[in-house]
């Protein structure tokens, strides 16, 4: 999945969008 963090775009495995 993809998260938001800072105004910044992470790129991150779907089980691990917690955060």
């Amino acid at each position: 999945g993809i998260l938001i963090q800072n105004s910044q775009i992470y790129t991150a495995p779907d089980v691990m969008t917690q955060r």
